[in-house]
């Protein structure tokens, strides 16, 4: 463990030097056997060469057989800002690996390219649910109001991580298709999904969706109701006043705190 965090300190003085002979020692450090000297490695290559270390790093990418490390080369390459790196992640994207083609879509989300937004659309149908799940979180990084509608109807998806991470890239975004979306996904079979989806609803401008949100509050799990209760909150539910005064003394703590701020907020 001491040996790996020298390396790594190691590492960060070489990229600190920023000189061809530097840049030359951050490749082969690329291939060290500690996962964490790589990770440091392909960050600082990406900040110190730029464009000029695109090829090495998305071969290091390739070669790549751990996750974490995989995804810090990704999100390296994608501080770059160059067609080369958009180019190099298509490619992953409509490769046969799935994990690649999980990492060439979550490039392209970090990248923020929207001309590649029909690899995005391509892979929300892949067979490969941890693609799929990279393909709705990249979809909701490009912030792109047009998009709202696919999004959302990822929510039907038939894995859980899926439809959370479906819920992750409906934040920010509004609209009929997603009010819709998130109705639905209040009946998921998963607590977390359903979470998420009230929390959601109450920072849309909806206020026609006040008496389900209080249903929440009234009938799901504690997490859930604590979301609802901050979802009433949100919507300024002024309405829902007396539904929330029924959970002031509610024995999980965290639906008594956000029911108690939700109150507070609403009898101003």
């Amino acid at each position: 463990r001491s040996d790996g965090l020298r390396m790594r300190s190691v590492v960060s003085a070489i990229a600190s030097i920023g000189s061809p002979d530097s840049v030359e020692a951050l490749k082969r450090l690329l291939m060290s056997s500690d996962g964490h000297t790589r990770k440091t490695a392909a960050r600082s290559l990406a900040a110190v060469s730029g464009e000029d270390a695109v090829d090495c790093l998305f071969s290091a990418l390739r070669r790549e057989c751990y996750r974490d490390v995989m995804e810090e080369i990704t999100d390296s390459l994608s501080s770059v800002p160059s067609q080369s790196v958009t180019a190099g992640f298509c490619a992953l994207a409509g490769g046969e690996g799935e994990t690649l083609r999980e990492m060439g879509i979550r490039g392209l989300g970090r990248a923020g390219d929207e001309s590649a937004i029909e690899y995005l659309r391509s892979a929300a149908k892949d067979r490969c649910p941890s693609v799929r799940k990279a393909a709705y979180r990249s979809m909701g990084m490009l912030g792109m109001s047009g998009l709202a509608g696919e999004i959302a109807a990822g929510i039907e998806d038939k894995d859980v991580d899926v439809r959370l991470s479906v819920m992750k890239g409906l934040s920010g975004l509004g609209g009929d298709a997603v009010k819709r979306a998130l109705v639905l996904a209040l009946k998921d079979e998963n607590i977390w999904v359903r979470y998420h989806a009230v929390l959601l609803l109450g920072s849309l401008d909806a206020p026609d969706c006040e008496a389900l949100i209080a249903k929440t509050l009234e009938e799901d799990e504690a997490p859930v109701k604590a979301a609802a209760a901050r979802a009433l909150e949100l919507l300024g539910a002024v309405n829902s006043v007396r539904v929330l005064e029924g959970f002031e003394d509610h024995p999980d703590p965290n639906v008594k705190e956000a029911v108690g701020k939700a109150l507070k907020t609403l009898r101003c």
